[in-house]
C-alpha cells in the first residue's frame, strides 16, 4: 500500500517508538545501579565474612602431630560393627538372613 502512506501517521508511530526506547533506557539504567548496589553490599558482606574468620582462627589455635598409622586403623563404628556379627556360628550380616518357617499344615508334605 504505498499509495496510502500517511506521514502524520509514520511521525506518530516514531514519537510512541521513541518514547518505548526512553522508558526502556530509564528501566536498564535502573537496573544496572541496582545491579551495582547489590555487588557493593554483597563485596562488603564477603570483607565482613573474612574478618570474622581471621578472628575466629585467632581464638582457636589447633597444633596436631601427624600420625600416618591413625589411617590403617579400624575406626569406632567398624569396631562396633564386627562386635555385633562375631557370634558363635555366625560368618556377617550376610549369611543371617531370617528365613521364613514352614507352617506346620505344611511340614508332612
Amino acid at each position: 500500500d504505498v499509495l496510502s502512506w500517511d506521514p502524520s501517521l509514520e511521525l506518530k508511530r516514531r514519537r510512541a517508538a521513541n518514547k518505548q526506547l526512553e522508558r526502556f533506557q530509564l528501566r536498564d539504567v535502573a537496573a544496572l545501579e541496582e545491579r551495582k548496589v547489590r555487588q557493593i553490599e554483597q563485596e562488603i558482606e564477603r570483607e565482613h565474612q573474612a574478618l570474622r574468620l581471621v578472628k575466629l582462627k585467632e581464638q582457636v589455635d589447633v597444633k596436631v602431630q601427624r600420625d600416618p598409622s591413625r589411617l590403617y586403623k579400624l575406626t569406632e563404628g567398624w569396631k562396633n560393627r564386627r562386635k555385633d556379627t562375631g557370634g558363635a556360628g555366625s560368618r556377617g550380616a550376610v549369611m543371617s538372613v531370617p528365613r521364613r518357617a514352614v507352617p506346620s499344615w505344611r511340614k508332612g508334605i
